[in-house]
């Protein structure tokens, strides 16, 4: 047999080779965690399973990423900020652990790219489910871990299912209160199961500053007999590097909120005109599709029906708007009276005609004016929404008619600025 200096043989230093190999692998970081705020997340593990957990639509305000490649999108119940088969762009098998608006528990037991995914039964409120509906914990074995989201978990689990979570090494817990467990039912249970890690979720932030649930802060005072650390918003581990006893992990939403996105703002000179069938304009928001958003601004004589005596008016924004379908209240939020002449500021915070947050993407403004009689103007630019800052946004000018007082409207600008 062959030896090497000092007497080892060969074939003992390869086997002491191959053990530490495997021994560094199984202590490698097997699994990402992204953090996409709410109670989002993204799961990569080793084995091949890449997920979002709990995906919510774009009414809830945090950014969607953008090209996020997974094979699976996994709610815990069918709610609209934890459930949005359209998360990814593009259809992938959805598993959802409530059915018929969340009357029904869809218990699913599958074993997708090799890691085993299970719902169990909970309820969103503390009357089974009377008030909210019903709840799904989502468990996940793979990689040598076992990790429980919770939902939107509204009452202590029955101890049958405790049972099937005591021990698991991560645990996503709701600890907004309101529409979910109070802090001390939240307390009790992490005490309960005794994870190794607990990442909290589904609380108050800037995004969801009108929501009736707690901020963060609320609950780190109720949970000072454990040690907590602020991390990054990826995470990646095996079940070796993760703490012991229970640690309680801060994870950073992924990408731009509502606040960093910016905001749009559109200047214009504005010249009052003495002649007649003149000073009206609008200015309106469109998605790519062209799709009405929102509108920010229409002179009081349009806005309120003034395109029925004179069909000539702003025609490009009522067959867009279709004023004549707006409830009075939404007329009233968007026109004023035609402007003193000077500078004029009009403002877009990402937000549709609802108030809802718009995904990030691509959008056009326009402003339109009416010049004097069939004689108008049209002002329009593209830029993207959701990037960060946009400086000088090309405009594009169409003039339709003869050029009668084409000193209404000039000096249009735009960009995107950061919110203050």
């Amino acid at each position: 047999m062959i030896s090497l200096r000092g007497g080892m043989p060969m074939r003992k230093v390869l086997l002491f080779g191959i053990a530490l190999l495997m021994l560094s692998v199984a202590q490698g970081e097997a699994l990402e965690i992204r953090y996409l705020g709410h109670s989002a997340f993204f799961l990569a593990f080793e084995r091949g399973l890449r997920c979002v957990l709990d995906p919510f639509t774009p009414q809830v305000g945090y950014h969607i990423p953008e090209k996020l490649e997974a094979h699976a999108l996994i709610s815990s119940h069918e709610h609209f900020d934890h459930f949005f088969e359209d998360f990814l762009g593009k259809r992938v098998p959805v598993f959802v652990g409530t059915k018929h608006k969340g009357a029904d528990w869809n218990l699913f037991d599958e074993t997708i790219q090799g890691v085993h995914v299970f719902a169990l039964p909970s309820y969103h409120d503390e009357e089974q489910g009377a008030l909210r509906g019903k709840n799904a914990i989502i468990v996940l074995e793979g990689d040598g871990l076992r990790l429980a989201h919770l939902g939107d978990i509204g009452a202590p689990p029955e101890e049958s299912v405790r049972e099937k979570l005591r021990g698991v090494d991560i645990l996503f817990v709701p600890v907004g209160g309101n529409y979910t467990l109070p802090l001390d039912q939240v307390v009790e249970l992490i005490r309960d199961l005794a994870p190794r890690v607990v990442i909290p979720m589904h609380y108050r932030t800037e995004v969801t500053r009108d929501w009736p649930i707690a901020p963060l802060a609320d609950f780190l005072l109720r949970v000072q007999e454990w040690k907590v650390e602020k991390k990054g918003s990826v995470l990646r581990m095996s079940r070796d590097t993760l703490p012991e006893p229970t640690t309680i992990w801060i994870l950073e939403k992924e990408g731009p909120s509502m606040e960093q996105r910016g905001v749009l703002e559109i200047t214009l000179d504005f010249e009052r005109q003495r002649t007649i069938a003149s000073n009206q304009y609008a200015v309106w928001i469109e998605d790519e599709e062209g799709n009405l958003v929102k509108t920010l601004y229409v002179t009081r004589f349009t806005g309120r029906g003034g395109y029925r005596q004179r069909p000539d008016c702003l025609p490009t924004w009522v067959k867009k708007a279709n004023p004549a379908s707006l409830p009075p209240q939404t007329v009233d939020a968007i026109t004023s009276a035609t402007p003193q002449s000077g500078r004029q500021m009009y403002t877009w915070d990402g937000k549709d005609e609802n108030g809802h947050p718009v995904p990030p993407g691509t959008y056009r403004f326009f402003v339109e004016a009416t010049l004097f009689w069939s004689s108008r103007v049209l002002f329009s630019g593209t830029f993207a929404y959701g990037e960060g800052s946009v400086e000088d946004i090309p405009i594009t000018v169409e003039y339709f008619g003869e050029r009668h007082n084409e000193g209404m409207i000039t000096n249009v600008r735009a960009r995107v600025v950061p919110s203050s």
